[in-house]
């Protein structure tokens, strides 16, 4: 059975990739910002279904993410870490092996600097995949810890 892999950068705005040994690489961004009248879990819910979605669309085999790192508004650093743990939730349920990697990891693995930043991520996903139309950080995060998965 192929391998098909999944990245995903999760936050707000959500960015996702998916892979398999020889399929074409297809990527994008999520976004889970609350719309006027939605509860505080609505987003956990939406994360939810789009990730059963694309798992049971693509036939996703693994799933990489980026660990939370430290954020400067503890509303965002739990909406983040529900985030995992929607994804691993739903990762156990289907019996789908995950794993996570540091924001450093990710970093030094696109740039070579393991405190890059926002544009040098971007700048690096637009060298490495010039046919993806990358949206914003998210989604380049999300096509390089996809890679980092490949990796391992």
């Amino acid at each position: 059975m192929q391998s098909v892999r999944l990245g995903l950068d999760l936050a707000l705005k959500t960015g996702w990739a998916v892979k398999c040994g020889h399929c074409t690489l297809i990527s994008g961004v999520w976004d889970f910002n609350n719309k006027a009248g939605d509860g505080a879990g609505i987003r956990f819910c939406r994360l939810e279904d789009s990730l059963n979605r694309l798992i049971v669309v693509h036939g996703v085999t693994r799933v990489a993410y980026e660990l939370p790192a430290i954020f400067r508004s503890r509303a965002a650093g739990a909406s983040v870490h529900g985030m995992v743990a929607i994804v691993q939730k739903v990762c156990e349920e289907r019996e789908i092996p995950y794993e996570a990697f540091a924001p450093t990891a990710v970093k030094k693995y696109a740039t070579g600097n393991g405190r890059a930043s926002k544009d040098d991520m971007i700048e690096a996903a637009k060298k490495a995949w010039p046919d993806q139309v990358i949206i914003d950080d998210n989604q380049a995060d999300a096509l390089w810890i996809l890679g980092l998965s490949f990796e391992g």
